[in-house]
């Protein structure tokens, strides 16, 4: 990490004599994360970051990765993440888990919520703030942050993730977005300090992983589900052979595929 310029902020909204037990499906009661966020002035992407991290085995298991600028930041299907210098939440997470792969999915609920969470609370309780499936936060019908996860698996179990985050909160120029897109700033006429929203973010982060490693699944599904863009609603749906029809979007299943019908 010699070439970069970096500070290292350790985040202990929990006390740390409480040691990380993490073994994901066993009887041991799982503790929160104490992160610690390493943040930059500039990097290519977090995640390709993180990534080099664990496959140089550098990485801790709560390390935040985070930049105020990405050359090359990216969402799903690489499709390019732009962002003005120092004005968004750029940041990857490091988890060193044992997560069954069945179970993947769950990461990006948790992921989802605790970024909803944080936009209720920012805009209100009862804002339009939901999550597009798979990967998009949306904010009414406009586009406010984005998720990108990638796994290390070896045989039926993820050994370590990178959950890249890419939330939009002190944004004003979308002008060459392909996309609707909005902010918190253009929200609520308000603007917020990065590493404080991060921290907040972090705490919601712990709350969901913890209802996942204490067996409440179901209820994650469920309040995802409550949160899911467009539910109850047609959308248009191309098949294989790209022809158009309307579905009815009715949720999602525990493996993360989307439920509709015609």
């Amino acid at each position: 990490m010699s070439k970069f310029k970096y500070s290292i902020i350790y985040f202990k909204n929990f006390n740390r004599k409480n040691k990380n037990k993490i073994n994901f499906g066993s009887k041991i009661v799982q503790k929160p994360i104490n992160f610690k966020i390493i943040s930059f002035k500039s990097l290519e992407s977090t995640n390709n970051y993180a990534k080099n991290l664990i496959q140089t085995q550098k990485a801790e298991h709560g390390m935040v990765i985070q930049t105020d600028y990405q050359t090359i930041g990216r969402g799903q299907f690489q499709k390019k993440w732009q962002s003005t210098t120092g004005k968004n939440i750029l940041i990857s997470i490091i988890l060193n888990i044992n997560l069954p792969i069945q179970d993947q999915f769950y990461l990006n609920m948790i992921t989802a919520l605790a970024c909803s969470k944080l936009f209720k609370n920012k805009i209100n309780e009862n804002s339009y703030s939901t999550i597009k499936w798979p990967n998009d936060l949306m904010f009414k019908d406009k586009k406010i942050g984005g998720i990108l996860i990638e796994n290390f698996i070896q045989g039926q179990i993820i050994n370590h993730t990178v959950i890249g985050i890419g939330l939009n909160i002190n944004e004003e120029d979308f002008k060459n977005q392909i996309f609707k897109a909005t902010s918190l700033t253009i929200e609520t006429g308000k603007q917020f300090d990065i590493l404080e929203t991060i921290h907040e973010l972090l705490i919601y982060l712990n709350e969901f992983l913890l209802m996942y490693w204490n067996k409440n699944k179901f209820d994650l599904l469920d309040i995802y589900n409550q949160n899911l863009f467009k539910r109850n609603e047609f959308i248009s749906y191309f098949d294989d052979e790209k022809k158009r029809f309307p579905v009815k979007i009715l949720g999602i299943n525990e493996m993360g595929y989307l439920i509709v019908n015609d």
